[in-house]
């Protein structure tokens, strides 16, 4: 029997968020959301998000700047770059995410495909290459072999990078303290699960914990304890992926209940973490609204 045959999807649309995700293709997760009460608050991806808005607008947050994202409008944001997107309160939201794993889409930019690694880029789209990124998303959705899916999904992205122009740009000063906070960030990127005091990094960083918490959201906009909540997230994303019990992954990521694990989670990613959960069996999907 073909691979067609053998498939079994499922179709997961739960308080207007609904993941797709193939066994077969770990690169690549996709989510499309239409809801009109969602926010996010600040967070980063270890993957590269690429993002279309069907319907409404949308303000994008990052590094303390506002950027207005309509449905004209293509972003990429690169991965662990902190960012938040919330829709304007009078209009209904409707977009999909395509998030690609770092390793594979650099891979691609070596075959000759450039863009920016440091910080957002976001572009007008036209109307074709609209269109044919929802015909991509409609292929990966499908039951088609994972060859013609990963070849469709380089072929198109090829296209759309081609004439990729960078609206958004900003140049950042380099403090002497930035080895420091770099210091710092390692540290929590290799410790996030561990219980961290103030006293560990300003061991770490040389500086005066006081002063370093100041420095540190000066540079990232947000807090080392909000970091490390979001590396945690980050983290109970695979650990949900892999099927795991929530009430494991909550004890393992040190939250004092399963409810203020939800409410972080959801916080994060908008949506808790059994929607989360239940999308990550062998073979999810979703409609592409056109």
């Amino acid at each position: 029997m073909g691979r067609e045959i053998l498939i079994v999807r499922q179709m997961i649309i739960l308080g207007g968020v609904v993941f797709y995700r193939d066994a077969s293709l770990p690169y690549f997760e996709v989510k499309s959301c239409s809801i009109d009460a969602l926010t996010y608050k600040k967070h980063a991806h270890e993957e590269y998000s690429l993002g279309f808005i069907e319907k409404g607008r949308t303000a994008l947050w990052y590094e303390g700047k506002k950027i207005d994202i309509d449905q004209e409008k293509f972003v990429i944001i690169p991965p662990n770059k902190l960012h938040a997107c919330n829709p304007y309160n009078e209009e209904k939201w409707q977009y999909d995410m395509l998030y690609i794993e770092a390793n594979w889409l650099e891979q691609l930019s070596c075959e000759g495909t450039m863009f920016r690694k440091e910080r957002p880029i976001v572009r007008s789209i036209a109307a074709a290459d609209r269109r044919n990124m929802a015909e991509l998303m409609k292929i990966f959705t499908s039951s088609i072999s994972p060859l013609a899916k990963e070849t469709a999904m380089i072929d198109g992205l090829m296209n759309l990078f081609a004439s990729t122009k960078e609206i958004t740009a900003r140049n950042l000063d380099h403090p002497y303290e930035q080895v420091k906070l770099q210091k710092v960030q390692e540290y929590l990127q290799a410790r996030y699960l561990d219980k961290i005091t103030l006293d560990d990094l300003e061991k770490v960083a040389g500086l005066n914990k006081f002063y370093l918490v100041r420095l540190f959201k000066k540079e990232f906009n947000i807090s080392p304890h909000a970091y490390q909540t979001l590396l945690r997230i980050n983290f109970a994303k695979k650990e949900l992926r892999l099927n795991q019990p929530l009430v494991d992954v909550a004890a393992k990521l040190g939250f004092f209940d399963q409810s203020h694990f939800t409410k972080a989670f959801k916080g994060y990613v908008g949506a808790t973490p059994e929607v989360y959960r239940r999308s990550s069996g062998k073979n999810q999907f979703f409609t592409i609204h056109s």
